[in-house]
Protein backbone atom coordinates (compact mmCIF):
# COMPACT_ATOMS: atom_id res chain seq x y z
CA UNK A 1 0.00 0.00 0.00
CA UNK A 2 2.83 2.40 0.81
CA UNK A 3 4.46 1.68 -2.58
CA UNK A 4 1.22 2.69 -4.33
CA UNK A 5 1.06 5.86 -2.23
CA UNK A 6 4.66 6.74 -3.16
CA UNK A 7 3.87 6.24 -6.85
CA UNK A 8 0.86 8.54 -6.49
CA UNK A 9 3.00 11.12 -4.69
CA UNK A 10 5.41 11.19 -7.61
CA UNK A 11 2.58 11.86 -10.04
CA UNK A 12 1.27 14.72 -7.88
CA UNK A 13 4.53 16.66 -7.49
CA UNK A 14 4.10 18.91 -10.53
CA UNK A 15 0.32 19.18 -10.64
CA UNK A 16 -1.51 22.46 -10.27
CA UNK A 17 -5.28 22.26 -10.03
CA UNK A 18 -7.07 25.18 -11.66
CA UNK A 19 -10.59 26.11 -10.63
CA UNK A 20 -12.53 28.79 -12.53
CA UNK A 21 -15.38 29.97 -10.33
CA UNK A 22 -17.75 32.90 -9.97
CA UNK A 23 -16.25 35.65 -7.84
CA UNK A 24 -17.09 39.19 -6.82
CA UNK A 25 -14.99 42.22 -7.66
CA UNK A 26 -12.93 41.93 -4.46
CA UNK A 27 -11.90 38.36 -5.35
CA UNK A 28 -14.29 36.67 -2.90
CA UNK A 29 -15.94 33.58 -4.33
CA UNK A 30 -19.71 33.32 -4.44
CA UNK A 31 -19.27 29.72 -3.30
CA UNK A 32 -16.13 27.93 -2.19
CA UNK A 33 -13.67 25.26 -3.25
CA UNK A 34 -13.97 22.30 -0.87
CA UNK A 35 -12.01 19.15 -0.09
CA UNK A 36 -14.46 17.22 -2.28
CA UNK A 37 -13.84 19.58 -5.23
CA UNK A 38 -10.08 19.22 -4.83
CA UNK A 39 -10.26 15.42 -4.51
CA UNK A 40 -12.46 15.17 -7.61
CA UNK A 41 -10.21 17.37 -9.77
CA UNK A 42 -7.12 15.58 -8.47
CA UNK A 43 -8.69 12.26 -9.41
CA UNK A 44 -9.39 13.55 -12.93
CA UNK A 45 -5.76 14.67 -13.32
CA UNK A 46 -4.14 11.51 -11.96
CA UNK A 47 -6.60 8.83 -12.98
CA UNK A 48 -6.69 7.63 -9.35
CA UNK A 49 -9.72 7.88 -7.10
CA UNK A 50 -8.84 10.26 -4.26
CA UNK A 51 -10.79 10.15 -1.00
CA UNK A 52 -11.80 13.67 0.06
CA UNK A 53 -10.89 12.76 3.65
CA UNK A 54 -7.25 12.57 2.52
CA UNK A 55 -7.26 16.29 1.63
CA UNK A 56 -6.17 18.46 4.55
CA UNK A 57 -8.07 21.73 4.44
CA UNK A 58 -8.97 23.72 7.56
CA UNK A 59 -11.74 25.65 5.77
CA UNK A 60 -13.02 25.74 2.19
CA UNK A 61 -11.09 28.13 -0.06
CA UNK A 62 -13.13 31.30 -0.62
CA UNK A 63 -10.81 33.70 -2.44
CA UNK A 64 -9.20 33.98 -5.86
CA UNK A 65 -5.47 33.17 -5.80
CA UNK A 66 -2.92 30.41 -5.27
CA UNK A 67 -2.90 28.03 -2.33
CA UNK A 68 -1.11 24.87 -1.29
CA UNK A 69 -3.21 22.05 0.04
CA UNK A 70 -1.83 19.00 1.77
CA UNK A 71 -2.85 15.51 0.75
CA UNK A 72 -2.29 12.49 2.98
CA UNK A 73 -1.62 9.47 0.83
CA UNK A 74 -0.42 7.25 3.66
CA UNK A 75 0.04 7.63 7.41
CA UNK A 76 3.59 8.95 6.93
CA UNK A 77 3.43 10.22 3.33
CA UNK A 78 2.07 13.68 2.55
CA UNK A 79 2.18 15.76 -0.62
CA UNK A 80 1.58 19.44 -1.28
CA UNK A 81 -0.84 20.12 -4.11
CA UNK A 82 -0.94 23.57 -5.72
CA UNK A 83 -4.40 25.04 -6.20
CA UNK A 84 -5.11 28.07 -8.39
CA UNK A 85 -8.51 29.71 -8.15
CA UNK A 86 -9.37 32.10 -10.96
CA UNK A 87 -12.43 34.30 -11.39
CA UNK A 88 -14.75 33.01 -14.08
CA UNK A 89 -15.07 35.43 -16.97
CA UNK A 90 -18.59 36.73 -17.45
Amino acid sequence: VKDIAQAQAGSLENIELVFRVRAGEAGRLYGSVTRADIAEKLGEKTGHKIDKRKIVLEEPLKEVGRSKVEGKLHSDLKVAVRVLIEAEET
